[in-house]
């Protein structure tokens, strides 16, 4: 159905992996971003956008461009609110007027800070406390607009990057360093390749509407730690239980229900062991 595919943010963690798997599976692939060595963008310059859209005419648009880093988030919300809202609206505005388009949006877990739950489905209730969490609810709203759209709810890991969080574990098992554990952040991180594979297994189906894509363990930092420790048979030196310290006010239970995308696919997620070993499969290769 869908045979020629434009990602948004192809030289970030998440895009890079999405743009290499769209053309293995055989999908007329294009990757744009600000520093891409495709085609270079600014995603929040409303006509740049229109026209790159106009001219690629994609039947399916995945935007994984986004500024993550909640404190940069915190200290320049204009940028924040450009980036990952406003330049959804620029697709959307395009989508609106090519109704037979996908529009695909890689959303976060950050929409959950006072739950109770161990995990959150799609359909609980919002509450937001920091920029980014807000940023990217108003993404969210922008592309609701469309009948073919398609949220993921997600939280990701992977070996890519100088700020990748299991790059950084990885380094430092193999390196003999003092790694401070934290068990009071709960989270269902994916890695990227896990998430590219499900993402377009999705496609073929054609899913739409809002879904958590994410690992079916619920888990603390300290625990993926000792996963990484564990499979790479590396000792962790002085291991120390902490609380963690944000700068930035932050949803501590991001836990996320994966029963909805199970079930329209047929698949179990991957668990907290799945994921790391997808991570320490594809570090350096």
């Amino acid at each position: 159905m869908y045979k020629k595919v434009l990602i948004f943010g192809d030289t970030g963690m998440l895009g890079s992996v999405l743009l290499s798997f769209s053309k293995k599976l055989g999908y007329q692939a294009y990757g744009c971003s600000r520093t891409s060595d495709d085609i270079k963008i600014d995603v929040t310059d409303h006509l740049k956008v229109r026209n790159l859209l106009d001219k690629i005419n994609p039947d399916l648009i995945i935007h994984s461009v986004g500024i993550t880093d909640l404190e940069y988030c915190e200290k320049n919300p204009l940028e924040a609110w450009k980036v990952n809202s406003y330049s959804v609206y620029n697709m959307t505005s395009w989508a609106r007027d090519n109704i037979k388009k996908k529009l695909i949006f890689v959303s976060t877990d950050q929409f959950f800070s006072y739950s109770k739950k161990k995990k959150n489905t799609e359909n609980d209730p919002i509450s937001l406390i920091n920029t980014y969490g807000k940023t990217k609810f108003l993404g969210e709203f922008f592309l609701r607009e469309l009948s073919n759209h398609f949220i993921l709810r997600t939280n990701i890991i992977g070996p890519i990057g100088k700020n990748s969080f299991a790059k950084w574990v990885i380094s430092s098992l193999e390196n003999n360093k003092c790694i401070n554990l934290f068990d009071d952040y709960k989270v269902c991180s994916i890695d990227i390749y896990n998430f590219s594979k499900i993402l377009f297994k999705a496609i073929d189906k054609n899913l739409k509407g809002t879904f958590n894509l994410a690992s079916r363990d619920v888990f603390s930092k300290k625990d993926i730690i000792y996963e990484f420790s564990r499979q790479m048979k590396k000792k962790l030196v002085n291991p120390k239980v902490q609380k963690s310290k944000f700068s930035v006010p932050r949803s501590l239970n991001c836990g996320l229900d994966v029963k909805k995308i199970e079930n329209s696919l047929k698949i179990n997620m991957p668990t907290l062991s799945n994921v790391v070993s997808s991570v320490l499969s594809n570090y350096n290769n």
